[in-house]
C-alpha cells in the first residue's frame, strides 16, 4: 500500500475535527481546564481562523502517496519541501537535515463538511539513511501532529501579542517555529509558531496538544527566537531526546 492501514487510520483522525469543529470549538479543547478559557478562545478567534490539522507520515514513495489521499476523500497540492519539520526531525534524532528526505502536501477535504480546511501532511520518505525508530517513535507520539490557527493579517505587534498570552495565560509552552520560503511561496512563504500544552485528562494522565499558529511572509526574525524549555519528565515526549530548536 502507498499508505499503510496505520497511516490511514491517523489522518482519518485528524481529518474528523475539522469536519466537525468551528475555531471557537478546537480553542476550546486545547484551552480546556484554563482560567478564563472563554475569554481566551473569544481573543484568539477575534485574530485567528481554523486553517488545518497537521501529522508526519513515513512513505516509499511520494508520488503513490499523493495518489492514495484522493481514496480517503482529500485533495492534495502539489509537494513542496518541508524545511521546518526537516529541520526539527534533524534536531531530534542527531543527524543532518540534508539527511532526510521530508516533503508535505496541503490536502483540501472534500465533503462540504469542513469545506476550505486542508490537512498538512508531512511525508518523510523511508530511506535506509533514516535514523533507527524514527518512524516508530513519531507514530507512537505523534510529536508533529497539531491543529493551527492562520492569522489572516499579520504584523508584528498582534504576532507578539499572540505569543505572549499563548505564554503567560493559556499556559502553552513555545515549541519552536521557522520560515518556509517553498511553502505558499506565492504569497511571500509561510511563517509559523508552534505552541505545546500539556492537559491533565482527569485519570492521573497527560493529553499532549501542539497549536501552530500561521501567517504568510517572512517573520523569521519573530519565528527564530521562538523557543523555550518545557518541562523535563515522560509525559512530554515519553523519553524521547528534546530538539533545542
Amino acid at each position: 500500500m502507498a499508505i499503510d492501514e496505520v497511516d490511514v487510520r491517523r489522518i482519518e483522525a485528524v481529518c474528523e475535527p475539522l469536519r466537525s469543529l468551528n475555531t471557537e470549538g478546537l480553542l476550546a479543547g486545547l484551552l480546556d481546564g484554563i482560567d478564563g478559557a472563554a475569554e481566551l478562545v473569544a481573543l484568539v478567534a477575534t485574530y485567528c481562523v481554523l486553517d488545518h490539522a497537521a501529522l508526519l507520515i513515513a512513505v516509499d514513495d511520494f508520488d503513490a502517496a499523493l495518489s492514495a489521499l484522493a481514496s480517503l476523500g482529500l485533495e492534495p497540492s502539489a509537494l513542496v519541501p518541508s524545511v521546518i519539520v526537516r529541520a526539527r526531525l534533524g534536531e531530534r534524532y542527531g543527524v543532518r537535515p540534508d539527511q532526510l528526505d521530508v516533503r508535505l502536501t496541503h490536502a483540501s477535504l472534500r465533503s462540504d463538511a469542513g469545506a476550505g480546511r486542508t490537512v498538512e501532511i508531512f511525508m518523510v520518505r523511508r530511506t535506509p539513511e533514516l535514523p533507527p525508530g524514527l518512524v516508530e517513535q513519531e507514530r507512537a507520539f505523534e510529536l508533529e501532529r497539531h491543529f493551527a490557527m492562520r492569522l489572516p493579517e499579520p504584523n508584528p505587534i498582534i504576532i507578539e501579542g499572540l505569543r505572549a498570552v499563548l505564554r503567560t495565560r493559556a499556559e502553552f509552552h513555545w515549541d519552536g517555529g521557522g520560515y518556509n520560503p517553498h511553502d505558499r511561496a506565492n504569497a511571500g512563504g509561510t511563517s509559523v509558531l508552534y505552541f505545546l500544552r500539556l492537559i491533565p485528562d482527569g485519570s492521573g494522565k497527560t493529553r499532549r496538544e501542539r497549536l501552530e499558529v500561521k501567517f504568510f511572509g517572512d517573520y523569521s526574525a519573530i519565528t527564530s527566537t521562538h523557543t523555550t524549555t518545557p518541562p523535563a519528565g515522560p509525559d512530554l515526549l515519553l523519553g524521547l531526546p528534546r530538539s533545542r530548536r
